[in-house]
């Protein structure tokens, strides 16, 4: 280790803290670590000598206020103020997390970094947690209303901003009121669940799909013409009907649809409400020739 940190300066604190502690130079290198470090880490003391603070977290994240962490550390040296808060990657893992508080310390004639580390790694996960159940549809995985109406406002303000069109499909999975009845709720939420599947399937990359509510979707169709909008979704009533025939189940699965192109004097609920109009009216056609 690059240089003796005894017990008279800093303490038992320092040797048997249950939270990881580095002491780095000026230049930001560790001279000196705890036994909890070493864990975290999964370094010896002999090797911190040659390590670099950015060995271990993943330095390139800026701090809220605007500069690197580097530049954070070298003005927690200059300033002598500490700096708390900052959650890090651990450089070489994707899914393990520290939060650093930083604090000038004299050491003989030069000013170190004490840096206390605490592992959010759980704290991190729960939130990415929470934050995609808050965005996504528990039943098919798919992304929901909420996410539904950010994402069309970011195409409105791309589509105005570069002039580009696109186009929204309502979809509303035919007769699920008689799947429910006849087979039961299980086989309703099955054919939900099938029939996302299968729209999900037919997208390309940059297109999106979400449960906009019950046997509802939307799917948003970027950089595409109604026309255009027609051709996908007949193409998807055709893998349909494939499905529908090479199925051994006791229902086939069938929906109705809606097709809006977004124009500069249209909103995301007139957008919708266009959409939705136009699937209903093909639904009351499709149940007016059933009845015939």
């Amino acid at each position: 280790m690059g240089r003796s940190i005894d017990n008279d300066k800093f303490g038992l604190i320092f040797q048997f803290s249950c939270d990881p502690i580095l002491i780095l130079d000026p230049e930001l290198s560790v001279v000196a670590c705890n036994h909890a470090a070493e864990k975290f880490f999964r370094i010896s003391i002999d090797q911190t000598g040659q390590c670099h603070f950015c060995d271990l977290f993943d330095c390139n994240q800026s701090l809220p206020q605007g500069y690197t962490v580097q530049e954070g550390f070298e003005q927690c040296l200059r300033t002598k103020k500490p700096v708390q808060g900052i959650e890090l990657l651990v450089a070489g893992h994707e899914f393990r997390y520290g939060e650093i508080s930083a604090f000038p310390i004299p050491f003989d004639e030069e000013w170190l970094l004490a840096i206390a580390i605490r592992d959010t790694t759980k704290n991190v996960c729960l939130r990415g947690q929470l934050e995609e159940w808050a965005r996504t549809d528990p039943l098919t995985g798919l992304l929901n209303r909420r996410s539904l109406e950010k994402e069309l406002a970011r195409l409105i303000t791309n589509a105005e901003r570069y002039h580009e069109v696109f186009s929204l499909v309502m979809v509303d999975l035919d007769d699920l009121k008689k799947i429910n009845d006849q087979f039961g709720h299980h086989a309703g939420d099955q054919a939900i669940l099938d029939i996302s599947k299968l729209l999900k399937s037919q997208l390309r990359p940059t297109d999106f799909i979400a449960r906009y509510g019950g046997d509802e979707f939307v799917l948003l169709f970027p950089n595409t013409t109604h026309k255009q909008a027609i051709i996908a979704i007949q193409r998807i009533e055709d893998s349909l009907n494939q499905k529908n025939a090479e199925s051994i189940s006791e229902y086939s699965l069938g929906f109705s649809y809606g097709i809006a192109q977004w124009t500069k004097q249209t909103n995301v609920k007139e957008l919708l409400e266009q959409a939705d109009q136009l699937m209903y009216r093909q639904k009351k056609q499709k149940d007016d020739r059933t009845q015939e």
